[in-house]
């Protein structure tokens, strides 16, 4: 039979991909023409992509109607609807909720990010550091030198100019505070080779 794909993950989040490049947690959906049915819902289910890749070993086989996913997607819409009617207060203290949860965990991992590129920035220091004592002691040349110190410039410029952005976007982060001055760091170019 004639096969139109579109894809679905688990989730029932509808999606848009290659077929040539699919997640793993996708699923493929399949129109069969040989299914006696007249709504094209009855005719469409949808297969695990990964089991199709890799077989039994990378999943196990299992598919679902479409049909499934429309009465599953329309009932959630409906549940939401009706709670919107009939309390719409407390729908909007759940989805406030729900957003607070998200943004919290956002917030953590900006603080995350924020912590591993203010020690890569401070890792740079000690390597120009270590880097400018090679040179004096001539255990590297100059041209390796200054081939490796603008790699660590170039790099430490890219990590302040993010930790800039991302202190000035923290809703934590006021003027003066130790997020918003712990980027006055020197850069790796200010040590010079003293002839």
């Amino acid at each position: 039979g004639m096969l139109t794909r579109c894809f679905l993950p688990h989730s029932f989040n509808l999606t848009e991909a290659s077929p040539f490049n699919l997640p793993d947690n996708t699923m493929l959906a399949k129109v069969e023409q040989k299914r006696k049915r007249s709504n094209v819902l009855d005719k469409t289910f949808y297969c695990c992509t990964k089991y199709r890749k890799f077989g039994k070993d990378g999943c196990s086989s299992h598919n679902i109607e479409a049909r499934t996913v429309h009465e599953v997607v329309l009932a959630d819409i409906q549940k939401h609807a009706g709670q919107a009617l009939t309390d719409r207060k407390a729908m909007v203290t759940e989805i406030a909720e729900r957003l607070n949860l998200q943004l919290s965990a956002d917030k953590e991992q900006q603080k995350k990010e924020l912590r591993q590129c203010k020690q890569r920035v401070s890792e740079i220091e000690n390597l120009y550091a270590k880097l400018y004592e090679d040179l004096t002691r001539e255990l590297i040349t100059e041209k390796r030198f200054q081939m490796l110190s603008a790699r660590y410039d170039s790099e430490q410029e890219e990590l302040t100019a993010k930790i800039k952005c991302t202190a000035a976007n923290s809703p934590d982060s006021q003027p003066g505070s130790a997020e918003s001055t712990a980027i006055g760091q020197p850069k790796a170019h200010q040590y010079n080779r003293r002839m």
